[in-house]
């Protein structure tokens, strides 16, 4: 069985970086290659698995160094060339303001066929205005209010997205680093507060 229902998915992965291919600037370190490797296994051993990160529409920058120095380089790409659009949407508010999260999705094949869906999240989408549409324009914004929002959009947007688009049936919310801690504070609306039930549930 190569494929899964959505409802079938037992494990949620979610990662503020993944090297889904060393050519898609999703990731910019071994944070993003672990994440990878990771995906990559879960497939090749057909674990049910669904993995969450971020559709970042600048990636990370390109690094060249030049006579000692480090010089970085603003990515232009165009990922709509790698990712499927998806129709869902989940609503976010920030600062008393309700935004739009949209997703992209990626598939990660194992060596039997077996595929790993990647939902990538995206707020630079119609409806947004401009400054929430930058939420998700570059991996690791240095600017602190934006990786804070990046990291609620990361923890408690996947977990609405994972909702939307189906996943009922997730056991485990595997977080890659503390970028999706957000997600432990809609865990614990979507089980009435009980923190031992989130805790279970939570790696």
């Amino acid at each position: 069985m190569f494929e899964l229902a959505n409802e079938d998915r037992k494990i949620a992965y979610f990662s503020m970086e993944i090297a889904l291919e060393s050519d898609i600037p999703t990731y910019s370190g071994g944070l993003g290659v672990l994440a990878g490797d990771t995906l990559r296994s879960a497939a090749d051993l057909e674990i049910p698995l669904v993995a969450i990160t971020l559709c970042y529409d600048k990636g990370y920058f390109f690094q060249e160094v030049i006579q000692g120095r480090q010089i970085e380089r603003e990515i232009q790409w165009e990922f709509s060339s790698e990712f499927e659009k998806l129709p869902n949407i989940v609503e976010l508010r920030i600062q008393d303001k309700k935004f739009k999260i949209g997703g992209w999705l990626y598939k990660v094949k194992g060596e039997t066929g077996f595929e790993i869906p990647v939902i990538l999240l995206d707020s630079n989408i119609e409806g947004n205005e401009h400054w929430q549409k930058n939420f998700t324009h570059i991996l690791y914004d240095a600017t602190p209010f934006q990786r804070v929002v990046q990291e609620m959009i990361l923890g408690q947007g996947g977990i609405r997205m994972l909702e939307e688009l189906g996943f009922s049936g997730i056991e485990t919310y595997h977080m890659n680093e503390g970028h999706a801690a957000f997600g432990v504070f809609e865990l614990l609306t979507k089980f009435n507060g009980n923190l031992e039930e989130v805790k279970k549930r939570c790696i």
